[in-house]
């Protein structure tokens, strides 16, 4: 994928996020690209093109942090849900415009089943791995109704990501927040009086991943997620300020593919490209592969 792909996508996901994807045209994309539509469509055969490769990109990237997130370690079951809640909150929070994008364009997947198809791996991918999280944490008494405690943790969490987007509020507290939500479940699980449940294990069978929520190849990630870095570099810095930032991501990608990487520069060059507050998000994921 070369930067001017995505570059074009970014674009186009900030574009979707503000004004929906059925109110932006190819025209507004190329306008906000300072492109012709014809340099456009030499990428990307349709706006819903764009699209779908959009969701499939950040797709891979929740799939990305539901394994990490699956081998977090703590003392504590209670503790160890909250320390993966707040990775998960944290994310959305980071891929907010992504988010927002699904929200403001909820009609969109009855246009195209591969689009759809796309949306409903992620929403399974994501109720699958709260499922498997809520029984670690809880045990085999809540299995009954575990369906049901999982499809109210994920639309929690995603209601607030909404309506912090509204407030224009994103600097809480991430474990603060997690807590609420198990405190949440647990006052659920408390006062439950029956084992009855809306969505039963029957009813959820065929939406069950038993535990698979799909593999990505790390590298794969880690090349796709630099190239990111690069394009909005080369679009979006300014020229005098270009070659040490594009430097440094150069030198970081040579010294992951050492033998044996140096972990202090690795970490300078981490801590160097999260200054600017607009690559933090790709220098997370690059910084938990590597991790």
């Amino acid at each position: 994928m070369d930067e001017k792909k995505i570059y074009i996508q970014q674009t186009a996901m900030q574009l979707f996020s503000s004004q929906g994807f059925f109110h932006t045209s190819v025209q507004d994309i190329a306008e906000a690209c300072r492109m012709s539509k014809a340099s456009i469509y030499k990428i990307f055969h349709s706006k819903e093109d764009i699209l779908a490769q959009i969701v499939r990109d950040n797709l891979n990237h929740i799939i990305h942090r539901a394994n990490y997130a699956r081998n977090e370690q703590s003392k504590q079951p209670r503790d160890q849900l909250i320390a993966k809640l707040s990775r998960e909150i944290e994310g959305l929070v980071e891929h907010r415009e992504y988010v927002w994008m699904l929200y403001q364009s909820a009609s969109i997947n009855k246009q195209s089943d591969n689009i759809k198809a796309l949306l409903k791996q992620g929403q399974l991918i994501m109720v699958n791995w709260h499922k498997d999280t809520l029984l670690e944490t809880f045990g085999a008494d809540i299995e009954p109704f575990v369906w049901d405690l999982a499809i109210c943790m994920q639309g929690m969490s995603r209601e607030m990501i909404a309506f912090a987007e509204k407030v224009d509020r994103y600097n809480f507290d991430f474990e603060q927040l997690a807590e609420v939500l198990v405190t949440s479940i647990e006052s659920i699980i408390k006062h439950k009086t029956s084992s009855a449940s809306v969505f039963s294990s029957e009813d959820m069978e065929p939406f069950n991943l038993q535990g698979h929520y799909g593999e990505i190849d790390q590298k794969d990630l880690w090349d796709r997620t630099i190239q990111q870095v690069r394009a909005f570099i080369h679009y979006r810095f300014p020229s005098y300020e270009k070659k040490q930032w594009v430097e440094a991501v150069d030198r970081l990608n040579q010294e992951f593919y050492e033998s044996e990487p140096e972990m202090i520069v690795m970490e300078s060059l981490f801590c160097f490209l999260e200054k600017n507050e607009d690559l933090q998000i790709n220098i997370n994921i690059l910084r938990e592969i590597f991790q």
